[in-house]
């Protein structure tokens, strides 16, 4: 069994915030699948299961996210290079992404929360972009505070740069990925 999850704040008001993409590309990706998400209270999670695969989306804080993951990697028995984290990351631009294995944000509260609970990272993480084209460089070193800047909203053409992106790379890499054995 696979498990893909997209990371997030639960709360309405941070839809399409920067720090909420890992939960929006995760919808695009079950949107092209027509794929319907279904709530289960028990893992505080929604939910897509197919007979290869899960989706899924906490409905928790993202720096909680781990007592969220953890349970389901046990409860579906999951194995670490089954699991793939889709969460934003700071250092990489706008429209740009990156698939990997073992290779994480080192500052994302969400996978620290993660790599706590499972007591590794040897997991595939995708790793979308946030970072505005305007600023140059590492966001922590222009003074902005990152936690503010990550709650913050995308523009229309910030976020229809990762729509774009996620029609035309991101879903075909998550398609590939699952596909693997």
């Amino acid at each position: 069994m696979k498990l893909i999850v997209g990371l997030g704040n639960s709360e309405p008001e941070y839809s399409w915030s920067r720090h909420n993409v890992g939960k929006e590309v995760l919808n695009l990706f079950a949107e092209s699948l027509d794929l319907k998400w279904e709530t289960k209270k028990k893992h505080n999670t929604q939910i897509v299961k197919h007979e290869d695969y899960i989706l899924a989306k906490p409905l928790v804080f993202m720096n909680e996210s781990g007592n969220v993951v953890g349970e389901l990697v046990r409860y579906y028995d999951v194995t670490l290079e089954n699991l793939l984290i889709a969460y934003d990351e700071l250092d990489i631009l706008v429209g740009e992404y990156k698939l990997s294995n073992q290779k994480s944000s080192k500052i994302h509260n969400g996978i620290i929360s993660i790599k706590n609970i499972l007591k590794d990272e040897n997991f595939w993480h995708l790793r979308v972009g946030v970072r505005d084209e305007s600023i140059f460089g590492s966001v922590q070193k222009t003074g902005i505070d990152p936690a503010k800047y990550v709650l913050s909203k995308f523009s229309k053409t910030d976020k229809k740069k990762i729509v774009n992106e996620a029609q035309d790379f991101i879903l075909t890499d998550l398609k590939e990925w699952l596909s693997k054995k």
